[in-house]
């Protein structure tokens, strides 16, 4: 894997300071029960995958198929 060059990690942090703004709430929330920020720029763990698709996929199905009650039914 290719290192990440200076411009493309401004790129990532301007992007992820931008959805900060954008989600504060979203974003503090994260930051109180996980202590760290969320990583929208470059998503890697699970957590930061289902934030992102929370956040920016929206497909009304999702809900629904998060739901395991709702699945089995």
């Amino acid at each position: 894997m290719p290192a990440i060059s200076r411009r493309d990690r401004l790129i990532f942090a301007v992007t992820n300071a931008l959805l900060y703004v954008k989600h504060p709430l979203f974003s503090a929330l994260f930051r109180h029960r996980l202590g760290r920020w969320p990583n929208f720029a470059t998503p890697g763990a699970l957590g930061y995958l289902l934030q992102w698709r929370k956040l920016f996929v929206r497909n009304p199905a999702f809900p629904v198929l998060s739901d395991k009650l709702a699945v089995k039914s």
